[in-house]
């Protein structure tokens, strides 16, 4: 067992067993661990244990694709550093702090202290970096904040060609931002029966994200400022009886956007300024409560569940506009009166009947009910010509399932499932009222001798939809062809097959292999998705070449065909017949070998080494009618090739030295992106975005002391 998977089973196993992890927990006389005299328990003697080390990295180049969530984007050199120790008193008292990467962007740390059978106090500190892009350039002031200018000599015009201070003006930035996330837990076994937990965390996120803007006529890519802050709570008292438990909780979320708007200026011919809002601070709170209970007959098992809870958010509204030149009519209200309701129900009922029957019956429900104001906007359009009034619609849904399974063991050798599943969903303001699904599962599991096992698993399923009927749309000119039917509301059909094989013939090795196949059908869609198809394999082998040298390899290839209709049209409304016919062909392949060797040079040096490459592949065809082909797509392409060799050599029981070496190549075709730049679109001025690709070396060299309590002579 290593350092840190022991120290988690330590601190688990404080609050003494399975308390939340079981659907039912019995009250019993807690154990006391301090009389224990198991040499096999997971429990570490008195004292201080685990390790901390310390290594210097070196980055060869700049790249925010390579040190996207790890921090690792600039070349040059960090000094990291990590450790894992737990330190255990007289009386059950315990503590461990876990500390990682504390040199770099994604650092974390958790303390952990309690005594055991009585109380744990956890405190958790992390940071995610989130690295878009570096490739974007702008000619925008005040990035990451909320009003953006313009340089003071800026000279507009009316296309990207014609503005003549752009190149001159153009700078590269980035894209991403910092999580930061503070989280402290407490739990607290009164008794045999009582627990108690709390858990509250305290999370920002800030940094620049992509956002756009548009006036009559001309466009451009936007960095928004992320500056938002979220407190979570979520409380519970347990009580555990005899064959029963029951859980009450509370769970409440807090949103604050420290920007709650963004202003820039135009960099076209036309309003001066454009305003945009930003995320809205909301509330949620949600009352909950759970339990379980454990009948005498058949080994069953009723574990219910029910919560309520009310999104809310209401904040100021911004006015239509801030083109002066265009007349506009006063917002409905000064704030949106935004308030959802939220309720969620589960049921579940677990039988064993008989040694080798069991049964499951398992109901869900989930409501969201919009009680949100309904007003009559008169929306201006680009910020230049009054719109078509509207109110808005309040979107809600109710979904309904319910699940019956068996299992059944037929002999030693061969056990079989059998399913049935059924999804009920009505929605508000949507094309479909109400879709009907029914799913028939049966899986099989085949053990002929010990080493082989066979399974394989058939599901079919058929989604009906109600009449679909047109929603008025916002804007003249919106309409859809009433021929289109949405691939998420529309009749499918679908089915689904696998199959997997695991070959363990003893120590030395084996191998496991997968294959999955779907097939959806949207035959009543005269207009939009009509078929999508997904083939899946993967293989996976691992075999002791000599003494502790092992090799790991492994292959997966997924294949995503999908064909679309479409009926193009230049009136309006749109009633064309169908008249192109669209395709994709995806696949990604994903390949990789690993060698562990560890023992070497007397069982002081361990040596690992891997290897991978991911392929992925995107084809895009349109045809028309009579089937010839347009002008076809440039197929889209990235290539991740990556290696790594590890090596730790131990000193003595107490010191190792590490080191290690990773390299990582990136290449991707994407016509979207490159050879796009700032002007190359008339009216849309953009950051130019390429593919990001990179040619990165990562060192590593450190030690780690390991604290190992001295055995008494």
């Amino acid at each position: 067992m290593n350092g840190n998977r022991k120290l988690k089973v330590v601190m688990a196993a404080i609050l003494g067993a399975g308390a939340t992890a079981a659907p039912v927990a019995f009250a019993q006389e807690l154990p006391d661990f301090e009389q224990w005299q198991c040499r096999f328990c997971p429990f570490p003697d008195k004292g201080l244990q685990g390790s901390a080390g310390a290594s210097v990295l070196s980055v060869s180049d700049d790249s925010a694709r390579f040190g996207n969530y790890t921090g690792l984007d600039e070349d040059g050199a960090y000094l990291n550093a990590d450790a894992e120790l737990m330190y255990r008193a007289e009386g059950g008292y315990a503590v461990s702090v876990d500390v990682r990467n504390l040199g770099l962007d994604s650092r974390a740390l958790d303390i952990s202290a309690g005594r055991q059978g009585h109380w744990v106090v956890d405190l958790a500190w992390s940071e995610i970096p989130r690295r878009l892009d570096d490739t974007g350039r702008t000619v925008y002031n005040g990035l990451g904040s909320s009003s953006l200018t313009l340089p003071a000599d800026w000279v507009r015009g009316d296309f990207t060609s014609s503005l003549p201070g752009l190149q001159q003006n153009l700078r590269n930035f980035t894209l991403g931002w910092d999580r930061e996330t503070l989280a402290l837990g407490v739990e607290y076994v009164q008794s045999a029966r009582v627990r108690y937990e709390l858990d509250w965390t305290y999370q920002t996120k800030q940094g620049r994200g992509l956002t756009w803007g548009n006036f009559l006529g001309g466009a451009q890519d936007l960095v928004k400022p992320l500056d938002y802050e979220t407190n979570q709570v979520d409380a519970a008292l347990i009580y555990t009886g005899d064959n029963w438990n029951i859980r009450a909780g509370y769970f409440g979320s807090i949103f604050s956007n420290k920007d709650l708007l963004l202003t820039w200026e135009n960099p076209f011919t036309g309003p001066d300024r454009g305003r945009s809002a930003m995320a809205p601070d909301n509330t949620y709170h949600q009352a909950q409560v759970s339990g379980a209970y454990q009948f005498a007959a058949w080994d069953t098992v009723l574990n219910a569940s029910y919560a309520m809870g009310r999104m809310e958010q209401g904040d100021v509204l911004l006015q239509y506009t801030l083109n002066p030149a265009v007349p506009f009519n006063a917002l409905p209200t000064e704030r949106f009166n935004g308030k959802v309701d939220t309720t969620h129900a589960n049921l579940r009922l677990t039988s064993r009947p008989t040694d080798r029957m069991r049964l499951v019956g398992e109901f869900r429900y989930s409501e969201r009910d919009n009680k949100s104001g309904q007003y009559e906007w008169t929306p201006v359009q680009s910020d230049a010509m009054p719109g078509v009034p509207f109110v808005n619609p309040v979107y809600s849904f109710e979904d309904t399932d319910f699940r019956l399974l068996a299992e059944y063991r037929l002999s030693r050798t061969l056990q079989g499932t059998v399913g049935w599943q059924r999804k009920e969903r009505e929605r508000d303001y949507q094309e479909v009222d109400r879709n009907e699904e029914d799913s028939y599962f049966a899986r099989l599991r085949f053990r002929p001798v010990s080493e082989l096992t066979l399974s394989g698993k058939v599901e079919t399923s058929s989604r009906d939809a109600s009449s679909y009927q047109a929603i008025p749309s916002i804007g003249a000119g919106a309409e859809q062809n009433p021929l289109l039917r949405k691939y998420y509301l529309a009749d499918r059909d679908r089915n689904l097959g696998q199959v997997q094989a695991d070959f363990n013939p003893g120590a030395r090795g084996g191998v496991s292999l997968r294959y999955e196949r779907a097939r959806d059908r949207y035959d009543e869609s005269l207009v939009g998705l009509v078929s999508a198809d997904v083939d899946q394999f993967s293989a996976e082998g691992n075999l002791q070449l000599w003494k502790a040298l092992v090799a790991t390899a492994y292959f997966s290839r997924d294949n995503y065909e999908s064909r679309t209709v479409g009926a193009a049209s230049f009136a309006t409304p749109n009633t064309a017949l169908p008249n192109w016919d669209g395709r994709t062909d995806d696949r990604h392949d994903v390949v990789g070998l690993a060698l562990n060797w560890p023992g070497l040079a007397d069982g002081k040096l361990d040596l690992r080494a891997d290897w991978m490459r991911a392929d992925t592949t995107g084809d895009i065809r349109i045809q028309n009618p009579l089937g010839s082909a347009a002008t076809p797509f440039p197929s889209l392409r990235s290539r991740l090739t990556g290696a790594e060799i590890t090596a730790d050599y131990h000193l003595n029981p107490r010191w190792t030295l590490n080191a290690g070496w990773r390299w990582e190549k990136y290449e991707a075709d994407d016509w979207a992106l490159d050879g796009v730049g700032p002007a190359t679109i008339a009216n849309v001025l953009t950051f130019g975005s390429q593919t990001q690709d990179y040619d990165v070396n990562l060192f590593m060299v450190g030690f780690r002391y390991n604290f190992i309590k001295e055995k008494a002579e």
